[in-house]
């Protein structure tokens, strides 16, 4: 077992819920790299308050999940260029008291998007219109995907995503039935402790080729066990969630 002194760097992330996924990563790197780093996940209701926090407590770094990656940003004091075009943060880095906002999320949907073969010609259907999606949908873009079309349960949020990329609008309601090559949850839909909860229907994966989700908590949600039976592409949300977390781990070491 690694000691703990004085000298150790304490890296956290925040969340409403957060999973072990990231305490498992992380430690197992810090101890396989003799690093003088401890990881802590907190499901957080004051937001201000952990920022005040790490300011106070010199924290190393820090992760943001659902649903602060966007409420954080006030807080901050500088935005790395690539957080600031989707507006969107899910890591911080304390700099001597100074905090500064990255986005990593995008090199996970990246990684999420190559895993499925996606190519120019595919169509996508992804809903949401928080931190997850603004990644995604800047990684489509980077991919030079055009045929984009979005849906969330409160439409009025999507029209803040049409700085990142161009897209199209169906309602909530309609989705169903719309017919993609590629879905894409980047909702909370399906997350422990609502777990049988699932995204898209049955509709949706028959059409597609290839299934991703951004969900950790279970490590495999309803919608990507129902595309693994109907043999499709899958990209689980812990690929994109290793992939940020490799980048998030470099900014903190």
């Amino acid at each position: 077992m690694r000691s703990i002194n004085k000298d150790t760097k304490l890296c956290i992330s925040i969340a409403e819920k957060p999973s072990n996924f990231g305490n498992t990563l992380h430690n197992e790197l810090y101890k396989e790299l003799n690093l003088n780093y401890i990881y802590k996940s907190f499901s957080i209701k004051n937001l201000r308050g952990a920022m005040v926090a790490l300011r106070s407590l010199n924290i190393t770094g820090c992760g943001v999940s659902m649903p602060y990656k966007e409420k954080v940003i006030p807080y901050l004091d500088e935005m790395d260029p690539l957080a600031e075009s989707v507006n969107a943060v899910n890591t911080i880095v304390n700099y001597n008291g100074k905090l500064k906002g990255y986005n990593t999320d995008i090199n996970g949907a990246i990684a999420s998007l190559k895993r499925c073969d996606v190519n120019k010609k595919d169509t996508v259907l992804m809903l949401g219109a928080g931190g997850a999606a603004k990644a995604y949908l800047f990684a489509l873009k980077k991919l030079n995907i055009k045929h984009i079309t979005l849906t969330n349960r409160t439409e009025s949020r999507l029209k803040g995503l049409k700085n990142i990329a161009e897209f199209d609008i169906i309602n909530w309601k309609n989705k169903n039935n719309f017919k993609s090559d590629i879905i894409i949850n980047a909702t909370s839909i399906g997350m422990h402790p609502r777990f049988k909860s699932i995204s898209f229907s049955r509709v949706n994966i028959v059409n597609s080729k290839a299934v991703i989700d951004v969900i950790v908590n279970p490590i495999k949600s309803k919608l990507i066990i129902e595309a693994e039976k109907l043999k499709k592409l899958c990209s689980p949300g812990y690929i994109m969630s290793m992939h940020q977390a490799r980048k998030q781990f470099y900014l903190y070491t």
